[in-house]
């Protein structure tokens, strides 16, 4: 309420008129073999796209050998059928056993807060990682952020399970499920971004030097949505559902940050007339961030402005 009462008059007009339709750049479905160097937060490319990453296919199917088991009734067949083919090779290499096993050690002593959190600090590891059988650190471990600096040791033991449990075979065999994943979510990502730049008036980001992209990873729970901002890179980490769904609408809040950002961090100094709002909101129940950076403040408030006045309500719109 504190972001809507005082920054509604942001809001653009809910009507667009189709002469301010503008071309929307494709969101491009990129080949992460053509990355074979490169990690997810490092990579060059399109500034939209969706796309998958076999190193966070290995994270994944380390995980989930491990005990890692939450949304597993709602996931998609491909994460069981990994599962199932992992512990079939395992069962023929103890020493793949051997190394799981201490993988598994490590995830237990690492472990903190709720599952969802466990998860995600694997996934910020993940995003700085170059694909296999490399798996280096694509920034010098002191710029990694702080959740993925805890766990980073557990880097020596995953290369070498890679190695020894032949897990590029696995990928390459599941390889096709994945694509048929970003197929299947290439047209609803592109509406979502389409009508929200539409809202907007135009693609605001058109020459911006920030990326925005969809990493689709199927053996993660697909109750959870990972969104990390790393060095003007916006990246979002889905899981289908069975039904080929993910929850759009967290999507849609970093593509929205995404757009938004680099326009009013460029008027930094224009928007600290509003420094007396941080004074107004200092026992407001939100993240301790936003009572301290006016900037971050305002951007969130006109994100959630944005979202409730777009939100599906199910009543039918007023035309």
């Amino acid at each position: 309420m504190y972001c809507l009462d005082r920054f509604r008059h942001f809001l653009p007009s809910v009507v667009v008129a189709a002469a301010l339709l503008v071309a929307i750049p494709a969101i491009a479905q990129s080949n992460s073999q053509s990355q074979a160097t490169q990690s997810l937060v490092s990579a060059g490319g399109p500034q939209i796209s969706l796309e998958t990453s076999e190193a966070m296919f290995d994270m994944g199917a380390v995980l989930n050998s491990c005990g890692y088991n939450d949304g597993l009734a709602i996931s998609q067949p491909v994460r069981m059928r990994v599962r199932k083919q992992l512990d079939e090779d395992l069962a023929g290499s103890p020493e793949a056993t051997a190394l799981r096993d201490k993988l598994c050690a490590y995830i237990t002593r690492h472990q903190f807060g709720s599952s969802a959190q466990n998860l995600a600090q694997y996934v910020s590891l993940t995003l700085y990682l170059t694909p296999p059988p490399m798996l280096k650190l694509s920034v010098p471990r002191k710029e990694l952020p702080p959740d993925a600096m805890g766990v980073e040791e557990i880097l020596p033991l995953l290369r070498q399970f890679v190695s020894v449990s032949h897990l590029h075979v696995l990928w390459v065999n599941n390889r096709l499920a994945y694509d048929n994943d970003v197929t299947e979510l290439h047209g609803p990502v592109s509406e979502m971004t389409l009508k929200t730049d539409v809202y907007l008036k135009e693609p605001l980001n058109r020459y911006s030097r920030s990326h925005f992209e969809v990493v689709v990873e199927p053996q993660f729970d697909p109750n959870d949505t990972n969104a990390r901002i790393y060095d003007g890179r916006y990246i979002v980490v889905v899981s289908p559902s069975k039904a080929g769904k993910i929850h759009m609408n967290n999507v849609r809040d970093l593509y929205l940050h995404y757009e938004i950002d680099p326009l009013l961090y460029a008027r930094a100094a224009a928007i600290d007339r509003l420094q007396p709002f941080l004074g107004m909101v200092q026992d407001a129940p939100i993240a301790f961030h936003f009572k301290n950076d006016l900037i971050a403040f305002v951007v969130e408030c006109l994100v959630k402005a944005i979202e409730a006045r777009t939100m599906d309500t199910g009543i039918p719109v007023y035309k």
